[in-house]
Parts: C-alpha cells; structure tokens; sequence
C-alpha cells in the first residue's frame, strides 16, 4: 500500500530546516507478522499492524478487539525481546523492514541570524538564551517554521493535507546527554499537527533512552535498507554538524554504528563568527590554509574519540571552548568579531607567531584555523573507519566504499582529506556522495529495464529507488521512513545501533483534528459498533 509521509530535519548545524515529502510502500515479503518467530522462521520483530485484523470478524465489543490487539502486541515482543538475546537474527531483521521510499518533493528553509541566534544559544550551557521562556519560544518557532515547510511541499506536490499520513520530525537538540538519561529536541507537536492539519510523530529519540540506548543516531536502520551492497563493504557517513557512521557488510548486517565526532559544527561556527558566512563552500578557505599540527594532535586527544562504540555526541563536548586553545592562537581580530586577543598566530609546525593585524593575514590565519579543523574532522572519520575494519576483518572487501551523505558531502577540501589520510592508513576506499551512488543506480535501473520480463518487474525483495536519495535531505527522509514506523507500530531493535536493550516503538503521535490518526480511530469505532 503506498503511504505518503513527510520528513523534518533541522540538524546540528542551524542552517535550515529540511523537508522531503516521500511516497512509501512496504514489499510484500516485509509484511508484518503477529505470529511468534521460531528458529526455524527469522524473525521481522515488529508489532502487528492495523491491517493484518482487518480480514477478522470484529469482536463483539471495541474494548475486547483493543484488549486482544495490547495482548498480542506484548507477547510478541516478549518473544521477540528473548529470540534477540539468544540468536542473531540481525540480517533478516533490517532486510525484512525494507520499503521503497520516493522523494515526490523536497525544501529547505533557511534560518535567519535572528533565529540560529535563538537556537544556538539554547545550546549552550550559561548563554543569554539558556533559560526556559527562550526554550518554549524556541519550540514555537520551530514548528512555526516547520508548518511553512510542510506548506511549500504540499504546494509543490499539489496535494491536499488529508492525503498526508503524517510528519515525522526529528526536531532541534539543544542537549544530548544519555549518560543522564535525557536527549532533548525542542519542538510543539501539537502546534505543527494543527498547523498543517496533519498528524505530527516527534520525540524519536526518547523511547531508544528509555530502554538503555544512547538515542542517537537513529538514521543507520535507513542506512541498511537503502544503501546495503552484496558486492562491497559500505560506509555511510552523515556530515552533518556531527559526524556519523554506519558500516554495512555485503548482507546487509550493522556491523557498526555511532558518532565519530564533529563534522561541521566547529567549522561553521568560525567561519559565521569571522568571515560572517554560513559555512565554507567547497573548503574553498580552508584549502587556502594550513594544518597546524600541534592543534591538532591536541584537539585530537580528547577520550571520546577512543572510547568503544556504541556512542554518541554532541556540542555538549565539541563546541567553541573546545577549540578556543586554537583559536587563541589567532591573529587579534576587530572587537565586532574577535573571541580573543591572545596576538598569536600559528603556522603549520604551531610555533611561530606573528603580530601582522592586516586584513590578509587575519584571514590567513582564520584559513589556517578551518584546515586544521576540517583534518580534524578527517582525521577523527578515519580513525574511526579503521577501528570498524580492524574489529571485523572477515567482512572486509576488496574495495570498500565510503558514501558521504549531509552538507558536509560537499565539501571538496574535506573530500580530499579523507582520500589523503584513507591512503596513508592503507584503507583502499572508494569514496563517493549518494548523489554519485543514485546516478549509477538510475543507469543500471535503466538498462535493466530493458532487459526484464514483465511477470520479473516486482520480485526483488527490496525495491528501492535509488534515485530518490539526495545527500542533503536524507536525515529528513529517514524520519519520514520513522514516522511510516510509528504509525504502523513496529518495533525497531536499535541494539547494534544505540545499546538499546530492547525492541521498542519510536516517537509520539501527535493527532490533528482531521489528521489519520482520529480518520482511523472513528472508522474503528464506527465498525465495532455495527
């Protein structure tokens, strides 16, 4: 059955809020099962969906059908929750949540210096902005701007809101801490539900927390059904404000999966606070700079980059003071823009200094600051790739291959530093975006297509059109598969992912008052009353 959901990003960075309007549709090998899994049998570990009781005869009153429904919903994922324990079903379990999913549109809303004012200055501990009444404003905002781009999808799609299932929306973090219990991403479901008249799934991460897992990142389950290759090894990773991994072997099984550390967010934050530009396109400046090496052996020291995966991060480590030892050492800036006045500046052996204040060698030194940082986030992706492959050295393949997804896919510069370092690591990686992944995809669907028998067309398992990927809307596009999740109650098993130490259903549903949601119950309610 084919679905349409919509998907809401606004990420790490600040930069917009992203939206994808995608078409679902579930295989019909990936249907849903209430029956117990068996040894024999490889479990898909979700929650019986609304239409696998729809060809049963209604029970003779509503509170019995829902009573039957709780029941079989906590059998099976008791079951399921002892089959994962005592065997790994890994394989069969990502592949068997597979469904086709097709950008029909795509937005970007930026936001203006008044609002990342807001929003960055919620995440930061002591800010001007840090205290509740910025917090609610903030969440207002948010769904505000949200609403307007649900709005320009449906405009650009010209479709109703009723022919929307729901939205899935991951919100804004504004603090990420697990080892406390909490992850929190601002937003007002309620709000965005009855602002575009459709139901709203938000608070993904809280349900993965409350069952031991680290609520982050969510993403990698998309990573399996969308990105797996029988032929390579395959590394996703997202360069968004914070860098994540997912490595797939050639079965599709989540080797590994977690935050390698920063992407974007540290080099976003110098060039918006001294080149007054959002971020640095191509790695134009930072290809103009050069690597202050003792910096960055210090910024590389820190113990989150050799602690053992699962994990997760977030600014609460990676922010401006941590890197204000590097960016004392540079050049004294003017008073409308300067974090310092240190009247250093480091060279690429980080020892010689200078006390040039022209406008060229601030920038200079200003370019130094964004190499060292995009070979900090390089190097730390690196590394990490390389412990990945070390710990599973029978999955490796000949090629493996490295797909950037996110803002920071476009980064010519950062592109050129993994090649350069993968190298020195002797890691043979073919690196590539999923822009580059979906063109040969599209090629290959091409030619296929005229090749194939017609009674042929639909028997693959997993028909994904590759050629609905775009790098900088897929976080968004993922929550729109979450949503699709949601509304159909299956359980993801995030263990691999996030430590989770049970399967568990994620997100809230939010209804709107002409949403699916109440369309459904009242049908429900109007059958069981028959």
């Amino acid at each position: 059955m084919r679905e349409l959901y919509i998907g809401l990003m606004s990420g790490t960075s600040i930069d917009s809020v992203d939206g994808v309007l995608v078409a679902m549709e579930a295989p019909t090998s990936a249907a849903p099962t209430s029956e117990a899994p068996t040894s024999e049998t490889p479990t898909s570990r979700v929650a019986p969906t609304s239409t696998e009781t729809q060809g049963a005869a209604p029970s003779s009153a509503a509170s019995d059908c829902a009573i039957d429904q709780a029941a079989n919903c906590a059998i099976d994922q008791a079951a399921n929750c002892a089959i994962d324990q005592a065997a790994n079903h890994e394989a069969s379990y990502w592949q068997n949540l597979a469904t086709s999913s097709e950008i029909l549109a795509s937005v970007a809303l930026p936001w203006t210096s008044e609002e990342k004012a807001l929003l960055n200055g919620l995440c930061q501990a002591h800010s001007p902005y840090d205290h509740a009444y910025a917090l609610g404003q903030a969440s207002n905002l948010l769904a505000k701007k949200e609403s307007e781009v649900v709005a320009a999808l449906l405009n650009k799609a010209n479709l109703p809101p009723s022919a929307i299932t729901a939205i899935g929306a991951h919100g804004q973090t504004i603090r990420h801490h697990p080892e406390a219990g909490f992850s929190l991403q601002i937003d007002n479901g309620p709000l965005l539900a009855n602002l575009t008249q459709i139901d709203a799934v938000v608070n993904f991460r809280a349900a993965d927390i409350a069952v031991g897992g680290q609520g982050a990142p969510l993403t990698p389950f998309f990573h399996s059904i969308h990105f797996s290759s029988p032929e390579h090894l395959r590394l996703v990773l997202n360069l968004g404000g914070i860098a994540n991994l997912t490595a797939l072997d050639t079965k599709g099984n989540i080797l590994a999966a977690f935050d390698t550390g920063p992407a974007n967010t540290l080099i976003d934050y110098v060039c918006r606070t001294y080149l007054h530009q959002p971020y640095d396109a191509d790695g134009k400046q930072a290809r103009q700079g050069k690597v202050d090496t003792k910096a960055l052996a210090q910024l590389l020291s820190h113990p989150y980059f050799k602690a053992p995966y699962p994990k997760s991060t977030g600014r609460e480590l990676f922010n401006i003071d941590y890197i204000a030892p590097l960016l004392q050492e540079l050049t004294p800036l003017p008073a409308s823009t300067s974090a310092t006045s240190s009247g250093t500046s480091s060279a690429s052996s980080g020892t010689s200094t200078t006390s040039d204040t022209s406008p060229s060698a601030m920038v200079s030194a200003i370019n130094d600051v964004l190499a060292t940082l995009t070979m900090f986030t390089a190097s730390t992706v690196i590394s990490a790739i390389a412990q990945v492959l070390d710990q599973h050295p029978s999955k490796v393949t000949p090629v493996s291959e490295l797909i950037l997804c996110g803002g920071g896919a476009y980064n010519g510069f950062l592109r050129e530093c993994l090649a350069k370092l993968a190298l020195k690591e002797g890691l043979n990686l073919k690196i590539i975006t999923n822009d580059d992944l979906s063109a040969a995809a599209a090629s290959q669907d091409t030619q296929a297509a005229e090749h194939v028998v017609p009674d042929q067309q639909h028997q693959g398992k997993n028909s994904v059109k590759h050629t609905s990927l775009e790098p900088k809307f897929l976080e968004a596009q993922a929550f729109a598969d979450l949503a699709y999740r949601t509304v159909h109650a299956q359980c993801l098993d995030l263990h691999a992912v996030t430590n989770a130490q049970s399967p568990t259903i994620l997100g809230c549903i939010c209804p709107a008052p002409q949403g699916h949601y109440t369309r459904l119950i009242r049908q429900l309610s109007q059958a069981a009353n028959k």
